[in-house]
């Protein structure tokens, strides 16, 4: 069984390979982040929030953008990891997506969409209740919930969190095999992929303090770290039989 790499040993290695790599990556990211962001303005811009079917029609489009976003996503997954196994990457690597099973990253995404939003409708409803004006204990409700919700997600989101990456690995799976050998890989995982996210926390603050312009290359060495904890886990095969 191979030794687990700690979070600083992954964030060396993606520091490693990145490397004569950031402009390809940069350049990826900032197609994605104008299109969906021009997208986004532009469906702001058109629906209004004058009524309620208005407003209903605004969050259905955006719940559309985010699930085709999932595509550009599985593009850039695929740019990262041919970056982490030292193989050639093009800008155009972003658009893979498209013509690599772009219904299963949609699946997914809608899958991660609907389990991270069930947890927080309890404490939707009791938010609700109390600003109807019927007692504070529905505040407290409120709170309890929200604090359950928060683990939840938090839990959910770091079981799955291997799906996008797994489709390259295993292109034959559907997405319920994509989805069950994550959970699969991340028992045991959950806690080390969760310390190396929070250790980003300081440069996530500092990309904020330069209103932005920071996540340029903190997105990146991010993502490529990401990738690189996808590939340790990986490493260790004795645990991926064929779900």
């Amino acid at each position: 069984m191979q030794t687990k790499s700690s979070s600083a040993e992954l964030k060396a290695s993606a520091r490693q390979k990145l490397l004569g790599k950031y402009s390809i990556l940069i350049g990826a990211f900032l197609i994605v982040e104008v299109l969906t962001s021009v997208i986004s303005f532009a469906v702001t811009e058109l629906c209004g929030f004058s009524s309620v079917s208005q407003i209903v029609i605004y969050y259905l489009i955006m719940i559309l953008l985010s699930l085709f976003s999932s595509i550009f996503v599985s593009g850039q997954i695929y740019m990262y990891l041919n970056v982490s196994c030292g193989r050639p990457v093009v800008i155009n690597d972003v658009f893979h997506g498209f013509k690599f099973h772009p219904e299963k990253a949609i699946l997914i995404e809608l899958f991660l969409m609907i389990i991270t939003a069930l947890p927080a409708i309890p404490a939707a409803v009791f938010y609700a209740l109390w600003k109807t004006g019927m007692g504070t204990g529905y505040i407290i409700a409120f709170s309890a919930f929200t604090c359950v919700a928060i683990v939840v997600i938090v839990m959910l989101s770091l079981t799955y969190s291997q799906a996008f990456y797994l489709m390259y690995d295993f292109p034959q799976y559907t997405v319920k095999q994509l989805l069950k050998t994550s959970r699969r890989k991340m028992k045991g995982n959950k806690g080390r992929f969760f310390y190396m996210n929070v250790s980003f926390i300081p440069l996530i603050l500092l990309g904020i303090l330069s209103f932005g312009i920071g996540f340029l290359w903190i997105e990146p060495y991010i993502t490529s770290a990401q990738t690189e904890f996808f590939m340790d886990v990986m490493q260790n095969r004795s645990t991926s039989s064929a779900a």
